[in-house]
């Protein structure tokens, strides 16, 4: 009997396979020494000996979070997460580590979103002068395919292994979903505003008008590039 997956499929369990790999050292137990810094922290500043996230999220500790540094750093969002972690389930490495993961993997998520809705505007953008009809929709399930695959290996890539590894290291998976988010929430609008012009007929002219100035006579460098 032959397995016949389609291309939605195909890639969803190859990014699947791709991520299980990856996430897979965090759930072994072989009774080895390989994996045992899974279990360990990479410094002890950041959750041992920081009282501060271990007292709670009181306006006092809230306004030491918003004040202080770590190690030369400021990441007052950082704390309250790691505040929330330790609060919830005490100082446990490997569930701090999961948590990462799970933020790591969003952000990745996000990322894939985002780049197919750059990918929809810059094709949006060149219909203007297309004359045959495309298939949008497909066009677009397509996009979405194809940065699943990228957004994936920026997930699994080596230079960003440190940030799950590392609990130290957690805020910056915090930093890249909101980044991945305010980039997708960004170019969704200008492919909305775009979408809208085409469907109201309007000729290329004004088209490029809603995309250079659309934000209130500020110029769109997103559209001007695409």
């Amino acid at each position: 009997m032959r397995l016949v997956l389609s291309a939605g499929e195909a890639v969803f369990c190859l990014c699947a396979v791709l991520v299980a790999l990856y996430v897979s050292p965090l759930f072994l137990d072989d009774g080895s020494s390989k994996w045992e810094f899974l279990l360990t922290w990479d410094d002890r500043d950041n959750f041992v000996d920081n009282e501060v996230i271990q007292s709670g999220l009181g306006l006092g500790n809230l306004y030491d979070m918003f004040t202080m540094t770590k190690i030369n750093v400021y990441e007052p969002f950082g704390w309250i997460l790691k505040a929330v972690e330790v609060q919830t389930f005490g100082l446990d490495s490997w569930r701090i580590r999961l948590v990462s993961a799970a933020l790591h993997f969003g952000a990745a998520t996000v990322l894939a979103r985002a780049s197919a809705a750059l990918l929809n505007v810059v094709a949006l953008l060149s219909d203007i002068k297309a004359e045959d009809q495309v298939d949008k929709e497909q066009r677009e399930k397509n996009h979405l395919l194809g940065c699943c695959v990228s957004a994936t290996v920026f997930a699994i890539h080596p230079v960003h292994v440190e940030v799950v590894a590392w609990p130290s290291a957690q805020p910056y998976t915090l930093c890249a979903l909101f980044g991945n988010l305010a980039l997708f929430t960004y170019v969704q609008a200008r492919y909305r505003t775009l979408c809208g012009a085409f469907s109201a007929k309007k000729c290329a002219e004004e088209i490029l008008e809603v995309c250079i100035f659309s934000g209130y006579g500020h110029i769109d460098l997103l559209c001007c590039g695409g």
